[in-house]
């Protein structure tokens, strides 16, 4: 889990692209591409710790569809 304060929802979804785009391109040599998918999810005044996890997590699932 990577936190980033002051953060907005638009610079953590170019966050993340970076590093994905990162852990793609780098040679692990271990003779195939390793890829991840990331779930972003900013917090909002409702949210618990749970409820946060939460939408980070399905947001995960969404980008592995």
């Amino acid at each position: 889990m990577v936190l980033a304060p002051e953060t907005s929802f638009e610079t953590a979804l170019d966050l993340a692209e970076r590093l994905r785009l990162r852990i793609e391109n780098y040679d692990f040599r271990i003779g195939q591409k390793v890829t991840i998918s990331l779930g972003v999810a900013s917090l909002i005044s409702s949210d618990d710790e749970l409820s946060f996890i939460k939408r980070a997590d399905l947001g995960l699932y969404k980008a592995k569809k």
